[in-house]
């Protein structure tokens, strides 16, 4: 279960678009709330070479800080909830990973990109390398256009669980399933199996060995998803499993999208640790193609 939850704002209502979400799961669970903001100092261009302001610094820090507190206590009045707001100094991704670890922080929520190229928070950035580094879950909000204070917190009711048949993939099921708990979700384990050749449907009718190959991963990948889905039926929890053929994060995707998935969840390192699944492969394809909320986690053997 969540005890506390950080969420990184750099000020823009981008980066707000996190907070729905983390505010439902904070009512549900009790956990406390975590907000904030790294500070950048602001420099002035004096005879066109960039100096330290440190009057306009210190205006924009507290401006900040101010607009920090009103989101926590808007919070706090419409969910009840328990919110804390911090600011911090760069370097951006360093002291949030740092804070993460020194506060106990067990879950992390964040939108997937923030205001622009000066704040550089955000996928591609500092939330791509908190994924890779912080040893807590990290659930990315793809951000939009409207008004976060018209954001409603995503329904989790079907969550996907991509696994590759090892340890170090099934380390997502204990936070997703937490996760689903809250909401009584249901779940769907995939495995995408990689055909042995790119024109791989063209090639099966005259190949017998490439569809002997294949049918034996498949039934390879049936057994193990059938294994863990009696383990979890077990607890109760309503399970399916399914086998695709072809490339792991289009097909993740493209399941997601038809399959009315409301969150995916996936480890960054799959088999052998540096093959599949991995961040900058599959992993990093899903979280940027996703429409819906993606929960992220490295595997405790890889920290």
């Amino acid at each position: 279960m969540f005890r506390t939850i950080l969420v990184p704002l750099d000020g823009s209502a981008f980066g707000e678009h996190a907070l729905p979400f983390a505010s439902e799961i904070a009512q549900r669970t009790g956990a406390k709330l975590l907000l904030t903001h790294v500070h950048l100092p602001i420099t002035v261009l004096a005879s066109e070479v960039a100096a330290y302001s440190v009057e306009l610094d210190l205006e924009q820090r507290q401006t900040e800080a101010d607009h920090l507190l009103e989101v926590a206590k808007r919070l706090t009045a419409e969910a009840g909830i328990s919110v804390h707001t911090e600011m911090l100094d760069p370097p951006i991704a360093p002291t949030l990973h740092d804070y993460a670890l020194d506060h106990g922080v067990d879950l992390i929520i964040m939108t997937s990109h923030g205001r622009g190229p000066l704040s550089r928070v955000w996928l591609g950035s500092v939330a791509d390398r908190l994924v890779r580094t912080v040893p807590v879950p990290i659930i990315l909000i793809r951000p939009h256009d409207g008004d976060p204070l018209q954001d409603r917190a995503p329904n989790i009711k079907h969550i996907l669980i991509p696994l590759d048949g090892s340890a170090l993939a099934e380390q997502i099921l204990a936070p997703a399933l937490s996760l689903g708990r809250l909401t009584e979700a249901r779940y769907t384990l995939l495995q995408v199996i990689e055909p042995p050749l790119p024109n791989y449907q063209q090639t099966l009718t005259g190949d017998g060995a490439m569809l002997e190959q294949l049918k034996q991963m498949q039934t390879i990948a049936q057994a193990y998803l059938e294994k863990l889905r009696k383990g979890l039926n077990d607890e109760q929890l309503p399970v399916k499993t399914v086998i695709v053929i072809g490339q792991p994060a289009p097909a993740i995707l493209d399941y997601a999208q038809t399959h009315a998935v409301d969150l995916i969840a996936m480890e960054t390192h799959g088999r052998g640790g540096f093959m599949r699944l991995m961040l900058g492969s599959v992993a990093d394809k899903v979280a940027r193609g996703a429409n819906t909320p993606v929960l992220l986690q490295r595997p405790q053997s890889e920290l």
